[in-house]
């Protein structure tokens, strides 16, 4: 046992832990711009998510909901997205440095096939939107956006990260991407005008 005097401010007190900070909330909706329609995905007390794998050429969606107990309940859905069932649509830079991605996906949500794991917790049918607004939606068109928060983002890295995903860059310009001294700010971008650009 360690002993420590009463003074508060004294170097024999042991530091204290610092708070596990968690990153900002994705923020994701489905648009079918023929019908003039939005759903929300995200919702407040369920944690959405996205993992982008270029090796693997894929990006898994998980929505984690937590059960009354959140530190032994949980439900979680991971959705996965590649060619067969998704395609790139356009990656813009936002003003505060975000990053908007779009996606088409599949007719009527066609090969969207999801993954639910469940930790002593079973939640009410239909309060999982990954599932229900996503999977189970029958819009004939449907466009996935996905807002990264500016704290998430690594400037070019996480550009670069996203378009070897989705096969709009080698891996040549990959490197060449990774590896830039004091890039500009992401602000501004607009993948489908650069691509349109060099045609």
């Amino acid at each position: 046992m360690v002993w420590r005097c009463n003074d508060p401010d004294c170097a024999c007190q042991a530091t204290p832990k610092k708070a596990n900070k968690k990153p900002p909330p994705l923020e994701a909706v489905l648009l079918d711009r023929a019908q003039d329609q939005v759903r929300r995905l995200d919702q407040p007390g369920a944690d959405l998510d996205v993992t982008f794998l270029p090796v693997e050429r894929m990006a898994i969606l998980r929505e984690s909901m937590p059960g009354p107990d959140p530190r032994t309940m949980a439900c979680k859905t991971y959705i996965q997205l590649d060619s067969r069932n998704a395609q790139f649509a356009n990656l813009q830079g936002l003003s505060d440095n975000s990053l908007l991605l779009s996606i088409r996906v599949d007719k009527a949500g066609r090969n969207l096939r999801p993954q639910m794991k469940y930790r002593c917790y079973w939640p009410q049918p239909g309060r999982g939107r990954l599932y229900a607004d996503l999977v189970l939606c029958g819009w004939d068109e449907m466009t996935l956006q996905l807002l990264l928060p500016a704290s998430r983002v690594k400037g070019w890295k996480t550009v670069a990260l996203i378009a070897r995903t989705f096969r709009r860059i080698s891996a040549h310009t990959w490197n060449w991407m990774v590896g830039l001294k004091d890039p500009p700010a992401v602000a501004g971008l607009d993948w489908r005008e650069i691509e349109s650009g060099m045609r």
